[in-house]
C-alpha cells in the first residue's frame, strides 16, 4: 500500500471518529495510524549498506523522551517546535534546491538536520547532512536526488508526530 493511500485511510477514520464523538473510536483510529504513518516504507538505501524494513519504525517517541532526560514538558515542546518549523525549512530546502541556490540548500539542510537531532532521528539527520554537504559542495543536482526520499520522511515524522500528540491528549 502506497504512502498516500495509507494516510487517506488514516483521515477517514480520524474524521469518522470525529464525525461521531467516539473518544474510544478516535483512539482506535489514532492508534492504527500510528502503526501505519511511523512506519517507513521499504527502501534500498546503499549509502548505508542497509535495507529499511516496512516494520521498521521511522520515529521512536520513548526513545526522544529518554534522550530529553524524561522531561515530558519538553519533549512536548521540541514536538510542538518542530511541528511549527520544520515545515518552513523543508519548504525553503525544496524552493532553494528547485532555485539552484546551493547556500540555501546548506543552511535549510543544516537547521533540519539539528531539529532532527534533538527528536533522535540518526537515518534522516544523516539524510539531512548529506544534503547540507552536497549544498555546501554545491551539487544541488545531488541534493535533488535525495530530496524526494528526505520529504517523505520528514512527511512520515510530521504525521507521526501529531498521532503521538493526539493520543497524548486523548489519556485520562
Amino acid at each position: 500500500m502506497e504512502l498516500y493511500e495509507k494516510k487517506l485511510q488514516i483521515e477517514l477514520l480520524v474524521k469518522i471518529a470525529v464525525a461521531a464523538n467516539e473518544s474510544t473510536c478516535l483512539e482506535d483510529a489514532l492508534r492504527f495510524a500510528l502503526t501505519l504513518s511511523i512506519l517507513s516504507p521499504k527502501t534500498d538505501d546503499k549509502r548505508e549498506g542497509k535495507i529499511m524494513e516496512a516494520n521498521e519504525p521511522l520515529w521512536n517517541m520513548s526513545k526522544t523522551l529518554e534522550q530529553l532526560g524524561g522531561d515530558e514538558m519538553l519533549l512536548q515542546e521540541v514536538m510542538d517546535i518542530f511541528l511549527e518549523e520544520a515545515p518552513k525549512h523543508l519548504a525553503a530546502l525544496r524552493l532553494a534546491v528547485t532555485q539552484g541556490v546551493a547556500e540555501t540548500v546548506e543552511t535549510a539542510a543544516h537547521t533540519l538536520k539539528g531539529e532532527l537531532g534533538y527528536l533522535g532521528i540518526p537515518e534522516i539527520s544523516q539524510r539531512a547532512s548529506q544534503i547540507e554537504e552536497m549544498g555546501r559542495c554545491n551539487n544541488v543536482s545531488g541534493a535533488a536526488t535525495l530530496l524526494p526520499q528526505f520529504e517523505a520522511d520528514v512527511s512520515g515524522l510530521f504525521t507521526a508526530i501529531r498521532s503521538a500528540k493526539a493520543l497524548s491528549w486523548n489519556r485520562p
